[in-house]
């Protein structure tokens, strides 16, 4: 029974995030591509309390199977800010399977990439990169994933495609791919990009399901460059963080003044992962416990639907 209920709820996920609209929906609204068959599985159910999420818009899923468990406004496009470079992080990574390149290459930084990463204004998350030097793949993945160093990005951009331009349009033919409803403009988020919170929850699925190392990086609560620099990852969800939440093994967070404060987080609880996305919260503090709310309230509701549904 259950493994028929996986399979008819990933089937209708899957066609409703590859047809989801821009505009925002309800909980519980089905998309227009979705079979008037498909039966809600939470429908019937002794649901607990929803919980009141500050941020304008969130979602929350389960990973193998992809059913939404809670969402608010989770089909309204958004601005992710650095949650944009999971996408960034993803496309690296098909370049790591198809061997275009090993965590050890050696990525040049060119003077006005450089430049950027001095740029505290323009790009609020700066780790300075030296101009003329060469880094690794890993330590840029680390400089990328957790303190969300957008010239990191670039300088990844640059190497895989020629150019940022270049890079984004791979970034776009991507989020098609995979049924996203996004608008990449960059490859970084510090600049506006938009996409939904159920996109960005369907990301970091196949993030995680085609390429579990990511979560090596995401997971990673601290990276140290040879220069002596240590640089924190911003989930404080992880392990030792303010917020610190059991299970707790990745995502990516985002902040800008147009994005407000936005969080991807992933966690494991008995075997079972779910997902969940905030965007648009006002504070820190309010992505983390929204977050933390959200994870709390898919694991019960999973819960129910194995002993009941």
């Amino acid at each position: 029974m259950k493994r028929l209920l996986s399979a008819v709820l990933a089937a209708a996920l899957l066609a409703a995030c590859s047809a989801a609209p821009a505009s925002s929906a309800q909980p519980g609204a089905s998309a227009s591509a979705v079979p008037a068959a498909a039966a809600d599985p939470l429908e019937g159910l002794d649901l607990p309390a929803a919980p009141e999420i500050a941020a304008d818009s969130a979602i929350v899923i389960d990973y193998d199977t992809g059913m939404v468990l809670y969402e608010k406004d989770a089909d309204a496009m958004m601005v992710p800010a650095s949650m944009t470079k999971v996408m960034t992080g993803y496309i690296i990574f098909e370049e790591l399977e198809a061997g275009n390149l090993t965590l050890d290459t050696l990525v040049p930084i060119s003077a006005e990439t450089a430049e950027k990463s001095w740029d505290g204004e323009t790009y609020p998350a700066s780790v300075p990169l030296a101009a003329d030097s060469s880094y690794r793949v890993d330590t840029l993945l680390r400089l990328i994933f957790l303190p969300s160093a957008s010239a990191s990005c670039i300088a990844m951009a640059e190497y895989i495609s020629g150019s940022e331009e270049a890079f984004v349009e791979r970034m776009n033919e991507t989020a098609r791919r995979l049924g996203m409803e996004a608008e990449y403009t960059n490859c970084h988020g510090a600049l506006v990009n938009h996409l939904t919170a159920r996109s960005q929850a369907l990301l970091v699925q196949e993030c995680i399901r085609r390429f579990p190392q990511m979560l090596e990086y995401t997971s990673a609560t601290q990276v140290h460059l040879a220069d002596g620099r240590t640089y924190t990852n911003t989930n404080g969800l992880l392990p030792g963080g303010d917020y610190e939440y059991e299970g707790a093994d990745g995502f990516k967070t985002g902040t800008t003044d147009e994005a407000g404060c936005c969080l991807s987080a992933t966690a494991v609880r008995d075997g079972r992962r779910i997902i969940s996305v905030i965007m648009h919260s006002d504070t820190d503090e309010t992505r983390h416990t929204d977050s933390a709310a959200l994870l709390d309230y898919g694991f019960a509701v999973l819960e129910l639907v194995e002993r009941d549904g």
